[in-house]
């Protein structure tokens, strides 16, 4: 999102804060009859928030709770038809206080009726959960949710102007109603249709597909997600569609399983395609750091950074996770003081990422101060819990510290939650090795060659055919 419809973006929440507001609380009431946890970030009270939502520390990985957080805004209409009856009883003042504050109720009326629907990313939950991918069937949602938030909102006007010039609550008559949503969804058709064309609909696809292969990986469903990533990168190159996301997620799924050489691969190809693509620039420079290539990284993760000045809600979590990859960068060439710095920056906009509080707790571990590392690393597996990576540097700063036993644990656990996270495999088996558990160690070196060595050469044949198919 650029500047000019990130300022209309704040603009529209500013002036329609009450909408706003009750949009993301009936979230929250969902959140909490899951006991997810959440935070509500506003743009009018965080200027690092892009655009209010609320933010999860885990995914929402129930099909119930998707679904009911896609509905829930619905209950929006009582308190549009509570502020109606407000705007009745200020004009009753009959004063110019009284008018003034009538029509900044129907502004607020108007800014809940318009939060009164879900939102394309509620709805994308969704239709992940559900694993929905037709791009049709999206953009027919999306045609159907504009229709009932415009139509809403024009019978909300009638049935206000109905109570306040004394007619009492009516409901508009059956044909008024009809007309109106008839009207609506032909002017958003028309608003829309040339928007909606085959390749808006294998984009859509595209987009739904890449969300539930994260979503597999976030669930350590590597076998999935590398199926899904797979089928989604064919889709993108039969018809042509440039996508950065899918090339750049697959990435970093087969960096984190070792596959360092065909992780580059995808990563470069997806520079190639769009130069300014910030997450391909924030995984491309962790890929460099494995790769000892820091001068490399540090200058990756400079443009990613140049890059997410201008974005919205993805200039807060890109940004900050920029700053992460940067502060690893310069705590392996021992720069801790503006490796710490940036880790402050990450945090400042994003204190609920795991990532950036485990690599916090790396840099206080080189810098002796042990507790703090601890400390972050605590927080950091409170915000990520499922998260394999994190678990294996804990339980490396724990074999480190003289904590075998939950060393080991933690070990486990990542292996527990998956297999083939690499750092876990080859931290395992050099702390068994390190305690003379040859026979241990070996077992899970030779299964990490085994698995590792076999997906990357399914993943390079895959990778030829690729090239081979862009001519």
């Amino acid at each position: 999102m650029g500047t000019n419809e990130w300022n209309a973006q704040r603009l529209f929440e500013i002036v329609f804060f009450t909408g706003v507001v009750l949009h993301e609380l009936s979230h929250a009431v969902v959140c909490r009859a899951f006991d997810v946890e959440y935070r509500m970030r506003l743009t009018f009270l965080d200027a690092n928030a892009g655009r209010s939502h609320l933010l999860f520390p885990q995914v929402v990985t129930s099909t119930v709770m998707a679904v009911l957080i896609s509905i829930s805004p619905f209950s929006l209409i009582a308190p549009a038809l509570l502020v109606t009856m407000l705007v009745g009883i200020a004009l009753e003042f009959g004063s110019m206080a009284g008018t003034i504050l009538a029509l900044i109720l129907v502004v607020q009326g108007i800014g809940i009726c318009l939060s009164a629907v879900p939102s394309e990313s509620d709805l994308e939950a969704l239709f992940v959960q559900c694993t929905v991918f037709d791009g049709r069937l999206w953009w027919l949602s999306v045609v159907g949710i504009n229709t009932v938030q415009f139509s809403g909102l024009f019978l909300w006007l009638i049935v206000t102007y109905g109570y306040v010039v004394g007619s009492g609550w009516s409901a508009p008559p059956l044909d008024t109603v009809i007309m109106v949503i008839g009207a609506t969804g032909f002017s958003i058709l028309i608003g829309l249709g040339p928007d909606i064309d085959m390749e808006a609909i294998y984009r859509a696809e595209v987009d739904l597909r890449s969300q539930y292969a994260g979503l597999c990986w976030y669930q350590n469903n590597d076998e999935e997600a590398n199926r899904q990533f797979l089928r989604t990168i064919d889709i993108v190159e039969k018809h042509g569609i440039e996508h950065t996301t899918v090339y750049t997620s697959y990435a970093g799924l087969l960096f984190e399983r070792g596959q360092t050489e065909a992780a580059t691969d995808y990563c470069q190809h997806a520079i190639e395609i769009d130069p300014e693509c910030v997450p391909s620039h924030i995984t491309y420079a962790g890929i460099l750091v494995r790769q000892e290539r820091y001068d490399e990284a540090e200058r990756h993760c400079k443009r990613a950074l140049e890059l997410t000045i201008d974005e919205d809600i993805e200039r807060v979590y890109h940004r900050a996770k920029a700053h992460v990859n940067y502060a690893e960068v310069l705590r392996e060439q021992g720069r801790f003081d503006e490796a710490e710095d940036h880790c402050h920056r990450g945090l400042e906009m994003n204190p609920d990422e795991a990532h950036a509080h485990a690599s916090y707790a790396e840099l206080c571990a080189e810098r002796g101060q042990i507790s703090d590392a601890e400390r972050r690393y605590e927080r950091a597996l409170e915000l990520g819990p499922e998260t394999a990576v994190i678990r294996a540097g804990y339980a490396e700063f724990l074999a480190d510290h003289g904590d075998d036993r939950a060393a080991e644990h933690q070990f486990q656990r990542a292996l527990e939650l998956n297999p083939d996270c690499k750092p876990a495999t080859d931290g395992y088996a050099t702390f068994l090795e390190d305690r003379g558990r040859s026979e241990e160690a070996q077992r899970y070196a030779d299964r990490t060659d085994s698995t590792h060595g076999a997906d990357s050469a399914d993943v390079a044949v895959r990778h030829e055919n690729t090239v081979d198919s862009r001519g």
